[in-house]
C-alpha cells in the first residue's frame, strides 16, 4: 500500500506541476511569482525553483528534481506555456495567497497555494499543498472521505529522507542497467 502511495504522490507531482504555465517575475504579488515559478519549472531552472518556493519545500523539489533526472521526456515542461493556461487573480488573506490555474483543454483547475518569507511571496510546493492539491483534485472527482482519510495517514507517515534514498537507489539501478 505505502508503494503504492508512493508511486501516486511522485506522479501527482508530476501531473500537478505538468498542467501549469508562465511567465514574468516574482516577489511583488503571488501572481507574478507563480509566474516566475512556472517559467523556472518550463526551463526546468531548479536553482531558480528552489529560490521561488518556501523553505518548507525543499523536500518536494529535491524529489522533483529526482524524478527529472530519471525521466527522458520533456513534454511534461511543455505544459507549462502560457498560452495554454488560464491563471486566476490572487486571493490574499495576510502572509498567504491562492490563485487558481485552468488548463484551457481539458479545464482542469489547480488551485496553487503560496505564503510570504522575508517579505517576499513563495510558492508553497510542500508535502501538505501538494496533498491538499490532490485531495481537492480526488473531492472534485468523487473519491470518498474515508478513502481519502486513509491516503493522508499513509502520507503523513512517509520519511522524505527515505523516499529519496529509495528513489536514487533506483536511479542507480536503472544507470547500472545500461
Amino acid at each position: 500500500m505505502k508503494k503504492l502511495l508512493v508511486a501516486f504522490s511522485v506522479a501527482g507531482v508530476m501531473v500537478l506541476t505538468g498542467s501549469c504555465n508562465s511567465s514574468s517575475n516574482s516577489g511583488g504579488n503571488p501572481k507574478a511569482t507563480l509566474f516566475a515559478f512556472f517559467d523556472a519549472m518550463t526551463k526546468k531552472d531548479m536553482e531558480s525553483v528552489r529560490k521561488l518556493t518556501t523553505s518548507e519545500s525543499k523536500g518536494m523539489i529535491d524529489m522533483m528534481q529526482m524524478g527529472m533526472s530519471m525521466a527522458n521526456d520533456n513534454s511534461t515542461f511543455a505544459n507549462y506555456d502560457r498560452v495554454n493556461m488560464e491563471i486566476g487573480d490572487a486571493v490574499i488573506n495576510g502572509d498567504e495567497a491562492t490563485v487558481v490555474t485552468k488548463e484551457k483543454t481539458s479545464g482542469e483547475l489547480v488551485t496553487f497555494s503560496l505564503k510570504k518569507q522575508e517579505g517576499t511571496w513563495k510558492v508553497a510546493f510542500d508535502m501538505a499543498s501538494m496533498m491538499q492539491m490532490a485531495t481537492d483534485k480526488m473531492k472534485e472527482k468523487g473519491v470518498s472521505a474515508d478513502s481519502l482519510k486513509m491516503m493522508m495517514n499513509e502520507m503523513n507517515n512517509l520519511n522524505m529522507d527515505s523516499l529519496q534514498k529509495v528513489l536514487k537507489e533506483g536511479i542507480n539501478a536503472l544507470d547500472s542497467s545500461k
